[in-house]
C-alpha cells in the first residue's frame, strides 16, 4: 500500500467513516469534507495524518 492510500484510509477513519461524509471536494492543496456529525471527526488524528499542510476546522459546508 502506497504511502497515499494509507493517508487516505486514516483521513476516512478519522471524519467517522464514509457514512459520515456529506460532500467531499480537493484542490492543490486542501480536501474539503462536509461531515453529517462534525462530533464524530477526530480533528486531532486528522491533523497529524493529513501533516503536512494539516486540516483546519472552519465553517461547514452545507449542500445547497
Amino acid at each position: 500500500m502506497t504511502r497515499e492510500q494509507q493517508i487516505a484510509i486514516s483521513i476516512l477513519q478519522y471524519v467517522g467513516g464514509k457514512e459520515n461524509i456529506i460532500r467531499i471536494a480537493h484542490c492543490m492543496t486542501r480536501v474539503r469534507v462536509s461531515l453529517r456529525d462534525p462530533g464524530k471527526a477526530n480533528m486531532d488524528a486528522l491533523k497529524v495524518a493529513a501533516s503536512p499542510p494539516g486540516a483546519a476546522s472552519g465553517r461547514p459546508h452545507h449542500d445547497r
